[in-house]
Order: structure tokens, then sequence, then C-alpha cells
């Protein structure tokens, strides 16, 4: 009986000793984590993630950002290229907007030769001439090639390309233009996101801004849409801020598209060759709507006056004068009938005899025709 309790003690004891493996299990489970790093909202919006730095228009073109830059061949990209690589470097304006500072930029071009693109940078030194610590700024911060034939498909080419950057360390860095830089197809989009896919990695790894100057496919020149890109769903989709020129020169139209912010309006601007800048164009208001245009000529009218036809019409321009119209003859008496036929319950109109008169409904004044009615012989 003795040796039974011992036995059984022992047995108990070792139970007791052994190790849960159902608590053993969960022991040695790692945490769970979302491979992706993804947190709910709550969580998310505590984050603290620093804001990039701005360097061109509100949160259009950023630090690390991703800039398409299209249009047809020879409408002016490398002109837009060269004028902004310059006014960054010197921290200046650009097209009326201030860089935060002067910046190093990087122009990988590949298509003027050595010999002349001291020629056409020349040109973008013309406005700072007078201004030799400007000069000095740009002579420090602008990096600009000769035609380099480098193909960013092969391994040895962008490994120097990366060298390159990490030995200047650029803010910003231009290839000019994008298929003189790929031996891919165009229209395949596997080799344009390889292609994108190691300008990204140059972005990642040295934080630089990337502007990426393209053509656009012939038969979509003047569309606004950045589809119209050749390789068009793969450059459209790459990028966070988008330029476009469109038109014919000397005035071109530039049309802006952004991800993360509102872009800019788009506007007029020629290339100024005397003074190697781009100015925009000053195409002032926009043009007024029909009932805009009726509702400001009826506001302009005298509730106690009788206006005639050419009464009427020298108010109606004068109106659209001072409203930056465009105020002619023509303009004016469109104007009277975009009154006449919008504005019928505040603007009456009476004709007698040969005149046709107009006022204002609530006109309590004696009408012209009542007064030439009572006049004496």
């Amino acid at each position: 009986m003795i040796n039974r309790e011992i036995h059984l003690e022992d047995e108990q004891k070792e139970i007791l000793e052994q190790e849960d493996p159902i608590e053993n299990l969960a022991e040695d489970k790692p945490a769970k984590v979302d491979p992706l790093g993804l947190l709910p909202w709550g969580a998310f919006r505590q984050l603290e993630i620093p804001t990039p730095t701005e360097y061109w228009g509100d949160k259009f073109i950023f630090e690390r950002g991703r800039v398409l830059l299209l249009g047809k061949p020879k409408i002016g990209k490398s002109h837009w290229i060269g004028a902004f690589a310059t006014a960054a470097s010197t921290g200046s304006k650009f097209m009326g907007k201030e860089f935060p500072r002067p910046m190093k930029v990087m122009w990988l071009q590949a298509e003027i030769i050595d010999a002349y693109i001291r020629d056409r940078v020349e040109l973008y030194l013309k406005s700072y001439e007078q201004h030799s610590e400007m000069i000095e700024l740009i002579d420090q911060n602008l990096v600009v090639t000769g035609r380099l034939q480098k193909n960013l498909m092969r391994d040895a080419d962008i490994d120097m390309v990366a060298r390159s950057i990490e030995f200047h360390e650029p803010d910003m860095i231009m290839i000019d233009p994008v298929i003189n830089f790929f031996s891919g197809e165009e229209n395949k989009n596997e080799d344009v996101q390889k292609f994108l896919s190691r300008v990204d990695k140059l972005i990642d790894t040295y934080r630089v801004t990337a502007i990426l100057a393209h053509h656009t496919g012939k038969e979509r020149q003047d569309d606004m849409s950045f589809m119209s890109a050749r390789g068009g769903s793969a450059f459209a989709g790459w990028f966070d801020s988008g330029v476009k020129l469109l038109g014919e020169k000397p005035n071109v139209t530039l049309f802006y598209e952004a991800r993360n912010a509102r872009e800019p309006e788009s506007h007029a601007a020629y290339f100024n060759f005397d003074t190697g800048v781009w100015n925009v164009v000053d195409l002032g208001p926009a043009e007024l709507e029909p009932y805009q245009i009726a509702d400001i000529v009826a506001s302009a009218m005298n509730p106690v006056k009788f206006y005639t036809r050419t009464q009427i019409e020298l108010l109606a321009r004068e109106t659209l004068k001072k409203a930056g119209q465009s105020s002619g003859q023509k303009a004016g008496r469109k104007a009277i009938k975009h009154v006449r036929d919008l504005k019928t319950k505040t603007v009456l109109t009476r004709r007698q005899g040969a005149i046709v008169w107009h006022f204002l409904s609530g006109n309590e004044a004696v009408p012209p025709w009542k007064i030439n009615k009572a006049a004496p012989f």
C-alpha cells in the first residue's frame, strides 16, 4: 500500500512538472504583423510623418517627387527644362512661382552635343547677367551633360548614372528626353514599367526629385490627357505631377495635373529668346457667360432713366470694358440681345414710333413718350 501511494505521488509530480504544449505553442508563435505595415486609421493618423519639402508651386513639385513633362516634339520642352533648372539653381522665380532656396539640379540630356549645350545654357543665363551672385549660384548648382548616351535599361549604365548622382548630391534630376535613355518598346507596359522602376530606385536611394521629359503620340498631340504620352497608361499612372505643353509656338498652353494637391491653373506662355525666360501670357479675365453679361448690364442701368437703342448700347460697351471683356460694337449689340432674352422681367422695352425705349421695370419716372405727347406745338 505504501509503495502504491509513492508510485501515484511520483506520477502526479511528473504530470505537474510537464510543460503545457498548448501554452508553449502560444508563447512560441510570433506576434501577428501586417506585411504591408498597414494600420487602422485611428493609429495611422497618430503617426509622425515628415512632410516633403516643397520645391515649386503649392505641393506641386516636391522632394522625391515624380514629374512628367509632356509635349509634342519641338514645342519647347527642353527650353522649359533649361529655364526651370537655372531658376531652381538660383532659388528665384519660374513662371511666377518661387523656389524655397537655391537648389542643385542635374540635367541629363541626350540631344545637344557638348559644343552647343554651352550656348543653350548661356541663353538661360541672360536674365541673370547683371547679378554676379546669381551666376555664381548657377555655376555651383547646375550640372549639365552634353549628349549623354546612356541606356537606363542596362545595369552598367544606370550604375554609372547612380554613382554620378551620389557624387553631385542633387535635389533634382532631369532626364531629357526619355526615349534617348530607354531601349525598350514604348508601347509595351512591361518595358516602360521596368524603366520607371529603375527611375524610382534612383529617387528612393538618393532622395531626388525626377523630372522626365517625354513626347506625346502623334495622334493625340493636343489632347490635354496625360494618356497621350507614348506608352500612355504606364507614364500616366506613374507621375505625382504632370506638366503638358499644348498648341503651337510662340504661345503655348501649359496644362497641369497633380495627384497630391490642387494643380496650378492652365495658362498660356511663350519662351523669350531675348531674355531666356518663359513669360506667362496675361489673357485677362475669362469670358463671361451670357447670363452674367445680362446681369452686369442690367445692374448698370439707371433706375429712373429711359434708354434709346444707342444709349443702352453705349452703356453696355462701357460696362463690358470695366469688366475686362471685349467691348466693341458687336460685343455691345450682343450684350443687348442677352439682356432682352434673359432679363425679360427686369428690363422692359417699348416701341414708340421709330424709337425703342429700354428701362427697368420699377422705373417711376415720367416716360419720354408721355412728355412728348403733352408738349405744345
